[in-house]
């Protein structure tokens, strides 16, 4: 084989394995965001808690699932449904479990991102 052909199918094979290489970098980072992505929205739904107010408005039944966890409300101050007393004794619920009995009578409708709830 004559070296300059030699060369060029040296050059080939570098490009190749480069992108190769880029190629697996790029697939690693993704599945390691993939991964953290799937436990962050899991929390929501494993955490259990469990809550113990009587007579109090909903704003500090939410104040208390913020202090006993990660999870975070962000609301309109104004809304009339905040300042509604409620009487719960819930033991080991999900927060979806006691958000529907918090707001079971009230016409509130919210989103979960990762450990936020709107």
């Amino acid at each position: 084989m004559k070296k300059p052909q030699l060369i060029e199918r040296l050059r080939t094979f570098h490009r190749l394995n480069h992108k190769l290489l880029l190629f697996m970098k790029l697939t690693v980072i993704l599945s390691f965001i993939l991964v953290l992505g799937v436990g962050a929205s899991t929390y929501s739904q494993k955490t259990r808690m469990s809550i113990d107010v009587k007579n109090k408005p909903i704003r500090e039944v939410l104040k208390a699932i913020e202090n006993q966890s990660k999870f975070r409300f962000f609301y309109n101050d104004e809304f009339s449904d905040l300042n509604k007393p409620v009487t719960l004794a819930l033991n080991d619920k999900t927060i979806d479990e006691i958000l529907s009995v918090v707001f079971n009578d009230a016409d509130v409708s919210y989103k979960v991102l990762e450990t936020n709830f709107i």
